[in-house]
């Protein structure tokens, strides 16, 4: 929803809220082409607001500072009055003003100034996360889905699994809900999603029926292309290179597979209708990747499992941690006390709410196969075999 003055055109000013499930609100301030940026991030969850936003993400074409200092090689910076981060994911060059002390100020939003041409917000989805925490819910590094009524949750580190999992049920019939975030209520009876691009490696299209279906033809052929780059650096440092030659193929090669995704929008992986992206909490799984090329199903204690994501909650939530430090760095005695503590925050609530849940380990090689999954699922669920 865009109110109150409506955005018609790239270049009219105008406001549009976001409503991350009554948990979080988040007003932008600009143009339809700066509202579309944060749209990419949280998905299609423009929505009234009942209350005041948590957070105010306003764009400029030009931000004005003071003589800046830097803090790193460009990666932060201050005036005398304000901090600003220079670099946003991948490394893109951005100019935004985040004075973190001010997220301990809950009168009014906490408010995040942006340069145009920024290709997203930095740090945007660990500052939504936090104000979850706040509301007193739960942010949770998982997918999660819906499969003949039992709503479940896989969670894990990065890399664990979680993504296959969850394409392996959506191509089951599973009702998606969220991948990469998700939000739990402080009771942990139920779980929402954001629809945020799903990001799809070449190596799940390979074993999904259809693979067009989901992505166009020029991504196709762009990640044909680079498993040939692949292929052809693998030959090259197979043959006799200098030290250096063989460094710079080493790194050219990681790079090319780095690049060897795509990502898509969930709604095409669930036919146009994403539904309420809730459900219920009923059942947790640990996605956890493994050198043995078996995949297996066991039931474990939920307890370490909260205590293990404890630790991957604070792992995710590193780039704010470090922007704070660097923000602490630069105004000697200003800090937020609420982002210190989040941590054991995070803990405690994660023990109440994994507390009795019916909780089981999945373990697969990587890259994992996604029939194989599906039938170590299937004696839990009855999913596809």
């Amino acid at each position: 929803m865009v109110s109150p003055s409506p955005v018609h055109d790239g270049t009219t000013l105008g406001q549009t809220d976001f409503d991350l499930h009554g948990m979080v609100g988040v007003r932008v301030l600009g143009t339809a082409d700066d509202a579309a940026v944060v749209r990419r991030q949280l998905g299609p969850m423009d929505g009234p607001l009942d209350h005041t936003p948590e957070i105010l993400v306003r764009f400029v074409d030009t931000l004005a500072t003071g003589p800046l200092t830097l803090v790193g090689k460009d990666e932060y910076a201050h005036d005398d009055h304000g901090f600003f981060l220079l670099r946003a994911k991948g490394k893109s060059r951005v100019r935004v003003r985040i004075d973190l002390d001010r997220l301990d100020d809950r009168s009014r939003p906490f408010e995040v100034t942006v340069e145009r041409g920024a290709p997203a917000v930095p740090l945007l989805i660990a500052l939504v996360n936090l104000f979850v925490l706040a509301s007193g819910s739960l942010a949770l590094h998982a997918c999660a889905f819906e499969y003949q009524g039992v709503g479940v949750v896989v969670t894990g580190w990065s890399k664990g699994g979680k993504t296959e999992t969850l394409l392996t049920m959506l191509e089951a019939g599973a009702r998606y809900v969220g991948d990469e975030w998700v939000y739990i209520d402080g009771g942990g009876a139920t779980v929402a999603g954001i629809p945020e691009p799903i990001r799809v490696w070449d190596w799940y299209l390979d074993q999904i029926p259809e693979p067009g279906r989901l992505t166009p033809r020029a991504d196709r052929t762009r990640l044909r292309l680079l498993a040939a780059a692949n292929e052809m650096g693998d030959l090259v440092q197979g043959g006799r290179l200098g030290k250096r030659a063989a460094r710079l193929a080493r790194r050219a090669d990681h790079l090319i597979r780095g690049q060897r995704h795509v990502d898509v929008d969930p709604a095409i992986l669930t036919g146009g209708d994403l539904g309420s992206l809730r459900t219920t909490f009923d059942l947790l799984v640990l996605a956890e990747s493994s050198p043995s090329p078996l995949t297996s199903m066991s039931r474990i204690d939920p307890h370490p499992v909260a205590a293990a994501m404890a630790a991957s909650l604070a792992y995710e939530r590193r780039p704010l941690a470090d922007a704070h430090d660097a923000f602490r760095y630069s105004f000697p005695g200003r800090r937020s006390r609420f982002l210190e503590s989040a941590g054991s925050l995070e803990e405690e609530r994660l023990g109440k709410i994994f507390d009795g849940k019916p909780t089981w380990r999945l373990r697969h090689p990587y890259p994992a196969v996604l029939e194989d999954i599906g039938r170590a699922l299937s004696p839990i669920l009855g999913g596809p075999r």
